[in-house]
């Protein structure tokens, strides 16, 4: 039995940095998507989303990373799955994310003031 067999898709996803080609189009996974004329020779960020239950996966193409501030969705297909999605198994799942300190504008000013006033 071959070993990709055996391992199911799980709900989550899946991130790829990507040139777009002379023909407007990115390679991800034996496939070609179309992209853009204008962003020929340049980098873009796509994300297929494995949701459960269902028989295909959504692939969507951006200009820049998730955690860009101001990021441009390019464009957005149908990802064609030969088997269907599955809930990630419980052993996996994480239910904390880190918490980064939020500050405000006048922190931010009081931290710059403190650092080039020393």
């Amino acid at each position: 039995m071959r070993l990709i067999s055996l391992i199911p898709i799980t709900t989550g996803q899946v991130h790829f940095i990507r040139k777009v080609e002379s023909d407007s189009c990115i390679p991800i996974l034996n496939h070609r998507w179309l992209v853009s004329d204008e962003l020929i020779n340049t980098g873009v960020w796509a994300t297929i989303h494995f949701l459960t239950a269902q028989s295909h996966a959504n692939l969507i193409i951006y200009d820049q990373p998730p955690d860009t501030l101001h990021r441009r969705h390019l464009a957005r297909y149908r990802f064609p799955l030969s088997q269907s999605v599955v809930p990630l198994r419980s052993d996996f799942v994480t239910h904390s994310q880190p918490q980064i300190p939020s500050l405000s504008i006048r922190s931010i000013l009081h931290l710059i003031r403190e650092t080039f006033t020393m």
